[in-house]
């Protein structure tokens, strides 16, 4: 993901390209916008977001993380809030040296360390 520097050299050379007239999604802060998420405030009706949103990146761990999710939803007596709330109980289990470790021993496994 390019920075907001990134992203105006990039801007300045396509304008110089001639495509300064061109138009392309807004831009957005990452960072400010996960601070948004994390403060999930209500909008100008007075609602609060419910639906989480994540993309994994690959087909094969996409499935994995459904299957996993629905295992989560079993236990919870399919009560998406229940079970939410399980899963991130499980993920506050570990520590982030922890995390870290697991990490490193998955990036050994697929050869990407």
């Amino acid at each position: 993901m390019p920075t907001v520097k990134q992203v105006r050299d990039w801007a300045i050379a396509e304008v110089g390209k001639g495509n300064g007239e061109l138009h392309m999604p807004q831009p957005v802060i990452m960072e400010r916008e996960e601070a948004k998420r994390k403060r999930n405030a209500p909008d100008d009706r007075g609602k609060r977001k419910t639906r989480i949103v994540w993309e994994a990146g690959d087909p094969d761990i996409y499935a994995l993380f459904h299957s996993e999710r629905s295992r989560y939803m079993a236990v919870a007596g399919n009560n998406p809030v229940l079970a939410t709330e399980l899963l991130i109980t499980a993920l506050r289990l570990h520590s982030d040296d922890e995390l870290k470790s697991y990490l490193e021993t998955i990036c050994r496994e697929v050869g990407t360390a």
